[in-house]
């Protein structure tokens, strides 16, 4: 389907046509977001535009995190020990294997690609068009502010039932400025 300027917009029952499995959102901490002062919505998004998020997913709550300045604070460098890699993934990798796995099927259902993952550093990476918002419970678009413009949300990212308490934060969809060059 096409809208302004030729670009391909979302169908309205896009949201509707879910699968039912997918329909009890929660929101995820800590993900709600305003417009920026002055921004104005240019309308739907450019649906042929590829987006690339990344996703971090939880660490097991069974670890307890290790206090570095208890560890370290009276030891000269050579005297330190370090973790491996393996030991690191294990202390501070994702919890389960299974939730990359449920990130990758919830990926697949909403017709996103999963581009990369690690579980040493608990990171999915997915890629889609402007249409991913939409398996997260917003709405991306393109803003346009005093400053410039940005691809932005308004409202909280969700997640969704099967995924409960797998994700602790979804970064990039949403790409406005953070910091203001002086």
């Amino acid at each position: 389907m096409r809208g302004h300027a030729g670009r391909r917009v979302m169908p309205a029952s896009f949201k509707e046509n879910l699968p039912a499995t997918t329909r009890t959102p929660r929101s995820i901490p800590g993900r709600l977001q305003t417009a920026l002062a002055g921004a104005v919505s240019l309308g739907p998004p450019d649906t042929e535009q590829s987006i690339e998020i990344t996703v971090r997913l939880r660490a097991a709550p069974e670890r307890t995190p290790l206090d570095l300045q208890a560890a370290t604070a009276d030891q000269r460098l050579a005297s330190r020990q370090y973790l491996s890699r393996e030991q690191f993934s294990q202390n501070h990798g994702a919890s389960r294997p299974a939730d990359i796995a449920a990130l990758a099927a919830f990926a697949v259902q909403h017709g996103m690609q999963l581009t990369g993952s690690s579980a040493p550093q608990r990171r999915v990476v997915l890629s889609d068009t402007a249409a991913m918002g939409v398996a997260f419970g917003v709405k991306l678009e393109p803003f346009e502010y005093p400053d410039g413009s940005y691809r932005g949300y308004v409202g909280e990212l969700s997640e969704w039932a099967e995924l409960a308490g797998v994700v602790e934060g979804v970064f990039g969809p949403d790409e406005r400025p953070v910091a203001t060059p002086k």
